[in-house]
Formats: C-alpha cells, sequence, structure tokens
C-alpha cells in the first residue's frame, strides 16, 4: 500500500462515501507507510492512500483530531485522524 498523490486510475475503484478495510502488512512495510503518510500531511492538501484495487482520496485540513486508543490485555494500539472543521471553542468570560 502506498501514499500517493497522482491522477486517478482508471482501472481502480475509487472509494467515496463509508469505508473500512483491514489490511495485514509486515513491520517494516508499516514503518514505511507512516514514514510516508507523515510526509504527505506535511507538504499537501490532499492525500490519496492506494491499494491494487482502490484509492481513497481525503482532503487534510490544517487541524486534526488524533484519537489514541490502547485496550488493556490485547496487543493493539488505534490510532484515529479527523480532518474536520476546526472543533475548538474560544471560551470567555462576562
Amino acid at each position: 500500500m502506498d501514499v500517493k498523490e497522482q491522477e486517478p486510475d482508471k482501472d481502480k475503484k475509487r472509494v467515496t462515501g463509508s469505508f473500512q478495510q483491514e489490511i495485514y502488512m509486515e513491520r517494516e512495510d508499516l514503518a514505511n507507510f507512516l514514514e510516508e503518510l507523515a510526509k504527505e500531511l506535511k507538504q499537501g492538501n490532499e492525500i490519496k492512500i492506494i491499494t491494487d484495487e482502490w484509492e481513497l482520496p481525503f482532503a487534510i485540513r490544517d487541524q486534526a483530531e488524533v484519537e489514541i486508543e490502547l485496550e488493556h490485555g490485547e496487543l493493539e494500539i488505534k490510532l484515529e485522524l479527523e480532518f474536520d472543521e476546526d472543533k475548538s471553542k474560544d471560551l470567555t468570560v462576562e
């Protein structure tokens, strides 16, 4: 799996709407994927996650919500990034 900016491939399904898929990869491949994802987050306003069968494009914003979840007793770390509109709120006292 690659994270790339490129023109849409007519042979690949362009994912829209709701989508979820688990992908298994070797540790080194995972590290390379995360490094490439970080590089794309720094450089652009849109990224695409691409496999041999599909591409998942999405726009990124300057601010993101990051949720990290570690479930006790399991070897699982979930990392969720949300690039929604700015949800921060200003507080004032009058």
